[in-house]
């Protein structure tokens, strides 16, 4: 079994639903011929330009009475058709994906019409210099979760974005993303944040986290893959609920310095340090009382201290791409019942 610390578990987790969740379980009509069949049997709806006329999907639309989550893949509208407003008020997950043309004004002046969005996501977007200014009115929905990924704004965030009250979940992946702004700890329910990479987007290139970093006291899941990141804040080990950390990769780390920090930190459930240089393992590895997955691969080990295999909780490992002696490598082997030739 092998350790794979997937963020998308939890930014694409299932959305609570006022409804009874059935339509979580409904198909997504792609690009479909229209006009529909049954519109009011649809719940989630996939356009993109290349493939629909964006003109011919409005009136469309607005038979749709029960739509729960739809995503428009390019330049579909300037400013929010009526159409689109007249099922907003039942659409919970809305994807915006390479909209260039968006009248962020106007978007954000008729967002409190989607009464029970709870999840939004606006990927793929250039927004020059900075992010608009407008998203405090996301706190008219029900906004639980927001996906910025492959969108950039050269590390300008509006004063309002700190606002987001019920922000639980934020995917701020390959934004181009060189400063994380201190403010960011304003968002006091945050629950999962994703800095890391995505397949496509400008990868971030974060060398620190703000030293108040710490204040996000409700923070469970971090992602910062490949970022320059050269050490984490030394109150990191303040944050109590933290169960998933994601540092593959971050080769600027000072690796060893940092794993005995992390072993400070008895909540950890999954850890991800993959292609560290960490040659050997320090700290108080005992304390990892809750640790279930472990990804080391590829940090250059030739021994696993004892503190480690004996580990409670401790369920997959990822080992590869290390320098284990034939002996210890057969040992790991019957231990974590791994395949690691």
């Amino acid at each position: 079994m092998w350790l794979f610390c997937c963020f998308s578990c939890y930014l694409c987790a299932q959305i609570d639903s006022s409804d009874t969740g059935h339509w979580q379980q409904a198909p997504t009509y792609y690009n479909p011929t229209l006009p529909l069949a049954n519109p009011q049997k649809v719940y989630k709806l996939y356009f993109d330009d290349l493939n629909t006329d964006p003109d011919s999907v409005w009136l469309e639309l607005a038979k749709c009475v029960n739509l729960k989550q739809l995503t428009l893949e390019g330049d579909f509208f300037h400013e929010i058709p009526n159409e689109l407003l007249l099922v907003s008020a039942n659409i919970e997950e809305l994807y915006l994906v390479s909209n260039q043309g968006i009248a962020w004004d106007d978007f954000w002046e008729k967002i409190p019409q989607f009464k029970r969005l709870q999840s939004l996501h606006i990927n793929r977007c250039d927004f020059g210099a900075a992010l608009p200014k407008g998203f405090s009115r996301l706190n008219k929905t029900k906004v639980k979760h927001l996906d910025l990924s492959n969108s950039t704004f050269q590390d300008n965030f509006p004063p309002d974005f700190f606002q987001l009250k019920r922000l639980e979940t934020l995917n701020l992946s390959s934004c181009g993303l060189s400063v994380l702004p201190p403010e960011i700890c304003r968002l006091k329910n945050l629950q999962v944040l994703d800095l890391g990479i995505h397949p496509e987007g400008v990868p971030n290139s974060i060398t620190a986290l703000p030293d108040n970093f710490y204040r996000l006291s409700q923070l469970q899941n971090l992602r910062l893959d490949q970022n320059p990141i050269k050490k984490l804040p030394d109150n990191f080990t303040k944050l109590r609920n933290f169960e998933t950390l994601s540092l593959s990769a971050c080769e600027r780390l000072e690796a060893s310095q940092t794993f005995r920090q992390l072993t400070e930190i008895k909540s950890l459930i999954s850890l991800n340090i993959s292609n560290l240089s960490l040659r050997a393992l320090g700290g108080e590895i005992k304390n990892w009382v809750n640790l279930r997955s472990l990804d080391i691969s590829g940090c250059g080990l030739n021994h696993l201290p004892n503190s480690l295999l004996k580990l409670p909780l401790l369920e997959t490992v990822n080992l590869e791409n290390n320098s284990f002696p034939p002996e210890e490598l057969a040992r790991y082997k019957l231990i974590f019942k791994q395949d690691l030739d």
